[in-house]
Formats: C-alpha cells, structure tokens, sequence
C-alpha cells in the first residue's frame, strides 16, 4: 500500500479517465493517514491526497482500491476537500501541468 500512497494522484487521475467514470468528480485535498516514523511506531499525520466521488455520492478511495460510504471516508480520514474537478477539468489540468496533480496551484 505504501508504493500506492505515493501515487494517488496518478492513480485517481487514470481512474477518473475510464468511460465509466465520466460523470464521477476527482477530488484533491487532505487526509489524516498513519505515517511510520521509526521503530514500528506509527503516527498519524495529515498529507495530500486525491480521491473521487461517483455518481452515486460514494467514495473510492485509489490507493486502497476501496469504495466507501462518503460520510464515513470524510470522518474516518477527517477528508477535506481542497479542489474538485469533472473529467473534463482534470483532463485540462493535466495538459496544462504536464502532471497528475496536485493543480490547485496552477
């Protein structure tokens, strides 16, 4: 899991640009998530990361390759949301930057 915590942009992003998601909403934004610092102690600590919303109102999160309940993601993960994109934006942002994001700087 942690070779695909240091991906989820990539990884939200590629699955956003299926077909079958292009009425889903790619979100960018913070959660609270374990951090191994040393020793076997693991902290928590709060990091960027993209996640998206289908149509339905639930969450998948990419890097656990889970779907949730939105309110229970948003509480488990204190979720914030710091930008939202449709396919369409994300797809123009992507070209713009020449990355997977994050683009709520550009």
């Amino acid at each position: 899991m942690e070779r695909r915590q240091e991906h989820c942009f990539e990884l939200a992003f590629g699955a956003i640009r299926d077909p079958h998601h292009e009425s889903d909403t790619l979100i960018h934004g913070t959660v609270i998530a374990p951090h191994k610092v040393r020793r076997g102690v693991i902290k928590r600590r709060r990091i960027s990361h993209a996640w998206i919303i289908d149509h339905r109102g639930a969450v998948y999160d990419p890097v656990l390759d889970r779907r949730f309940d939105r309110a229970h993601y948003y509480r488990a993960f204190a979720a914030i949301e710091v930008r939202r994109y449709s396919v369409i934006e994300a797809t123009q942002a992507a070209a713009v930057s020449g990355t997977s994001g994050p683009w709520h700087d550009i």
